[in-house]
């Protein structure tokens, strides 16, 4: 069975391992289907089937009964020919861009991967925060000279190193993760080890981390996705009372732009007193994310000027209805103001 601790042995022979169809197993596994193994070539050389020391030749053979060709092993001692499974004469070879793909979704990196020098490359500044920071992302299929000479000086980077047993590396120290051990496959599962690289990074890096600010007092304490619903509302109902103010003293009115993400992740910054600071991308990402209608609904119609103009905007009363003047409002409006006496005593005006 091919997994990740078996790619990272034969890693410090060959730059893209290759393994032979009859070593992989499940080849419809989740190494396969993320194009970590790929099928290479069909091998045209095995050891015999007949159990002894030596290999044999392999040719492909038509069979008058089925129209998919056969494959023969001619024994070089007996001359007796063996059937051979197709899946045996796979070549499977060891794709390191998808390994490379894998961390850096797992990292959220964004950037194409970058070669450094052989057997280095660069995958990115992480999306979140690894351990309290954003970290730079390195990989290694093996260490050499130039390898270590082309890792940048820092406290931040984390290299991802493939091979099974590498040369001690100077830099980076311990933020250095083997692929084998924080990534493993079975069959179609697949789990990356994110509590290892935070609890590790988080031990050697604690006094160097700074301490949470405690919250201030004047601090908006909502999550991202309310904010950026606040600020949506609040600029729909400033755009609103433009509106009708320019309607009011008979003055054109022109629509603003649409809110940039940018200056909505300003606004959560200043709200929150800095206890939020989101990037525009991360805004966008919210927002494109929200399950919530409203907020969904204000993002698209903030530009439209039928839907702000009358944004929460009370209708005007009708006319009242026009009824007989009363006795009473009759003394009230002529003399002032009334006030009714005791029951049985009738009216007092004042």
């Amino acid at each position: 069975m091919i997994d990740f601790r078996t790619i990272a042995a034969a890693m410090s022979c060959a730059d893209e391992p290759t393994f032979t169809g009859n070593a992989v197993i499940d080849k419809n596994g989740f190494l396969a289907e993320k194009h970590i193994l790929a099928v290479k070539e069909m091998s045209r050389y095995i050891k015999c089937p007949c159990g002894g020391d030596h290999c044999a030749d392999v040719e492909e053979a038509d069979s008058p009964f089925d129209s998919a060709p056969k494959y023969m092993a001619f024994c070089g001692e007996t001359g007796i020919p063996y059937e051979v499974p197709r899946a045996d004469l796979l070549i499977w070879q060891v794709r390191l861009s998808g390994i490379m793909k894998l961390i850096q979704r797992e990292f959220e990196c964004r950037e194409e991967p970058s070669l450094r020098c052989d057997h280095l490359w660069y995958l990115g500044e992480s999306g979140r925060a690894i351990a309290g920071r954003r970290r730079q992302i390195f990989f290694a299929s093996m260490i050499t000279k130039d390898v270590e000479e082309a890792l940048p000086e820092g406290t931040s980077q984390i290299l991802f190193l493939g091979e099974l047993h590498p040369s001690p590396v100077r830099k980076f120290e311990d933020r250095i993760f083997q692929m084998h051990e924080v990534m493993s496959a079975s069959g179609k599962d697949y789990r990356f080890d994110n509590d290892l690289v935070e609890s590790r990074l988080r031990k050697i890096e604690g006094e160097e981390l700074p301490k949470e600010a405690p919250v201030p007092k004047n601090a908006v304490m909502k999550s991202r996705e309310d904010l950026i619903g606040d600020f949506l509302h609040g600029r729909t109902l400033e755009i609103r009372d433009m509106y009708w103010n320019a309607i009011d003293n008979e003055k054109d009115f022109k629509m603003p732009k649409k809110p940039s993400c940018q200056e909505i992740a300003d606004y959560i910054k200043a709200k929150t007193n800095g206890t939020q600071s989101p990037d525009q991308a991360t805004v966008n990402r919210t927002i494109k994310a929200s399950k919530n209608p409203a907020l969904k609904l204000l993002w698209k119609s903030i530009t439209d000027i039928t839907f702000v103009r009358d944004y929460k905007r009370k209708k005007r009363q009708s006319s009242p209805r026009v009824r007989r003047e009363t006795d009473v409002e009759y003394l009230e409006s002529m003399f002032g103001q009334t006030a009714p006496e005791p029951p049985g005593s009738g009216f007092h005006v004042v």
